[in-house]
């Protein structure tokens, strides 16, 4: 009951309110309130706990959560709250909450539709509207369905639940948007050329799924991996530059305590003059010390 009255409030089609963004318009925005109650139900499912998620599934919540991921491409806050809810029900232990995001709430084919789709789509039902007279921006949601499509490959390969799941979820859905295509009546010939035209479609599109993981998915994890740039900071920490003996004195840890302390047994056996400032004793000070510090070891 409780969870049933929460869920109510994500819906945001009665809301009236617009907020002008840089990129356009939302009608209406999403609001903290919306968001607290999408971070409850992300930390609800990391917990765990069958009654709560069997009450999830059967109230739509996933879904609907789904839902606001696509309609709202540029709240980061909810895109990572909803990677976090992917994820718990990916790595579930129980087949229930894998079996509903995968093939209830059709998270491949979605996934995949906001690929082929990437730039911000226009319609009276939108909740994000963009800017009229311009080009509609790129989704901003492209970085974390990038990470889940990463979690969902590499689950599929250690996990064959998940990875029959994904093979069924495919062919299931695609079976179903073939065969809602318009069709001629010579195509419903008892010879079952019809079937063998779905057949193809579907085996199709399986391999363009495949396809999209090793030229798409592979080739932007390894443009986006920082520590194989040629160029810039990442490449400098792990290639730092190293002197004619090998050795990086920027390594060396100086320990200021110790310094300060030697500095001090320095004027109290009068290695220095007493009639030199204070400045200049330091100066010297330093200035010894950190030389000897800096020669490569012969």
């Amino acid at each position: 009951m409780f969870q049933g009255a929460l869920l109510k409030l994500l819906d945001v089609s009665s809301a009236e309110n617009v907020l002008p963004t840089t990129y356009g318009k939302l009608c209406p925005p999403l609001g903290k309130h919306r968001l607290k109650i999408v971070e409850f139900i992300s930390i609800l499912l990391s917990i765990g706990g069958e009654v709560a998620e069997k009450e999830l599934i059967r109230l739509g919540a996933i879904q609907h959560i789904l839902d606001l991921f696509f309609e709202y491409p540029f709240n980061n806050f909810l895109h990572h709250h909803v990677e976090n809810i992917v994820v718990s029900c990916l790595e579930n232990t129980k087949t229930m909450l894998t079996e509903h995001v995968l093939q209830d709430c059709n998270l491949v084919l979605r996934l995949f539709g906001a690929e082929k789709q990437f730039t911000l789509a226009t319609g009276p039902e939108k909740t994000t509207i963009p800017t009229e007279g311009r080009s509609p921006p790129r989704i901003g949601n492209i970085g974390h369905i990038t990470r889940i499509a990463n979690k969902l490959v590499y689950l599929g390969n250690n996990n064959n639940q998940i990875q029959a799941l994904l093979q069924v979820e495919v062919r299931t859905l695609l079976r179903l948007q073939v065969e809602t295509r318009p069709r001629k009546a010579s195509r419903r010939l008892a010879d079952g050329s019809w079937y063998d035209e779905v057949k193809a479609n579907v085996d199709g599109e399986s391999s363009e799924w495949m396809d999209w993981q090793m030229n798409v998915l592979l080739k932007r994890n390894t443009m986006e991996n920082v520590y194989q740039w040629a160029c810039g900071r990442p490449t400098a920490m792990q290639d730092r530059y190293r002197d004619s003996d090998d050795e990086d004195f920027r390594d060396k840890d100086y320990d200021v305590a110790a310094l300060a302390s030697n500095l001090s047994q320095a004027f109290r056996y009068g290695i220095y003059n007493n009639d030199e400032g204070e400045e200049v004793r330091l100066k010297h000070y330093v200035t010894f010390h950190f030389s000897f510090a800096i020669i490569p070891s012969s």
